[in-house]
């Protein structure tokens, strides 16, 4: 464990040996739009979570201090219409947060590839500044793969997966923290379940990654081979007609090479298409969730404050007539020209279960004592 974190340490000091004579201070405008990406990103992902408290229990979320805020910036006289405000809100950051992943994606990009221009043309003027002895005991293939193949291979297969990595490692680590600080219990939860399934997927395809491995393997070593001997044995080969033998082998090799790479980009690419729909499930299942647990706790509240306030528990015709008021008001539904609310329906139902004679009014008005 200790080697292994001292040659990944010594490979990133190599790399910064490298970056930073092109220029610290745009290393460091690359690093600070990353920590704006995940900042940014953080607060698209928790913009969500407002929105559904609101569609679950518009009333519980207005009496809180975010919700009380936001109703006396805006002058709003409905608690409902909240549903509006953290849904606009929510799209509004969630858009934000695209737009700088993009935004710091071209800072990246153009950061590398500037990286590679300089590093090419000080390649190029070292060469310059040589004598010419330095060039006729060299091999000019070797120089001039050095300054054209070799930067190519660092910017686009080191450099930029090692920038998106870090990108993608220090968005998760900020959007998990700040999940922690607000929803832990959910968090270690959904952190439990990604981890699992990761694993049970690495169980069942580490044999069948295996085997794709030694196939790309064999598959390279093959190719390369079959090349060399074909080209360097023309010769021989067009004095003997071995041409379709070779072609046929080569061919053969060549396509179980494309099989394996198939394979393995599917592979690659089945855990994050699989957990995108399973994650955007869970959410919905858990919004329809907490939305159908507002609703009962709205239909319960007049009963609650009831008995809160007098020590009594409502039962048989009390609570249906009770329950009964409660969903007129949840749909708006007006008796009498005065929508009824919990304390009105709590004293109504009172009423029923001690008053002499109780009648209840045609249609949907509140109760009436005879």
């Amino acid at each position: 464990m200790l080697s292994s974190l001292s040659r990944g340490s010594a490979f990133l000091g190599r790399i910064l040996s490298v970056v930073l004579p092109f220029g610290r201070r745009r290393f460091a405008i690359v690093v600070l739009s990353m920590i704006i990406v995940a900042i940014l990103q953080l607060g698209g992902v928790a913009s969500v979570l407002p929105f559904l408290s609101v569609a679950a229990n518009p009333e519980g979320f207005a009496s809180s201090e975010f919700g009380s805020f936001l109703i006396k910036w805006l002058h709003l006289s409905d608690p409902r219409q909240l549903v509006y405000v953290t849904g606009t809100l929510a799209i509004i950051s969630l858009v934000v947060a695209s737009a700088s992943t993009i935004l710091s994606q071209i800072i990246t990009a153009r950061y590398v590839g500037d990286l590679g221009h300089w590093l090419r043309m000080q390649l190029i003027a070292k060469y310059y500044s040589q004598p010419y002895l330095y060039f006729v005991s060299r091999n000019s293939a070797v120089l001039t793969k050095k300054a054209n193949a070799d930067v190519n291979l660092f910017t686009a297969f080191l450099l930029t997966p090692l920038c998106d990595f870090t990108a993608r490692l220090f968005i998760t680590a900020v959007i998990v923290i700040g999940l922690l600080a607000l929803e832990p219990v959910v968090t270690l939860i959904a952190g439990f379940f990604f981890a699992g399934f990761y694993f049970i997927f690495m169980q069942i395809t580490r044999k069948r990654v295996r085997s794709i491995n030694e196939v790309s393997r064999e598959t390279s070593a093959g190719l390369s081979r079959l090349v060399q001997q074909f080209i360097a044995g023309m010769r021989d080969i067009k004095l003997r007609g071995a041409g379709p033998f070779f072609l046929s082998k080569v061919d053969d090799l060549s396509s179980k090479g494309v099989k394996a790479q198939v394979m393995s980009a599917w592979i690659s690419g089945l855990p994050r298409n699989l957990i995108e729909p399973i994650a955007f499930a869970g959410t919905i299942i858990w919004a329809m969730a907490a939305l159908a647990a507002g609703r009962l706790e709205f239909r319960r509240r007049g009963m609650a404050f009831r008995r809160d306030r007098h020590g009594l528990a409502f039962g048989g015709e009390a609570e249906q007539i009770a329950l009964e008021h409660m969903r007129h008001d949840e749909a708006g539904i007006i008796g009498d020209g005065v929508v009824d609310r919990p304390d009105r329906i709590a004293d109504e139902a009172l009423q029923l279960m001690h008053g002499p004679g109780v009648g209840r009014k045609p249609g949907l008005g509140r109760a009436r004592i005879a």
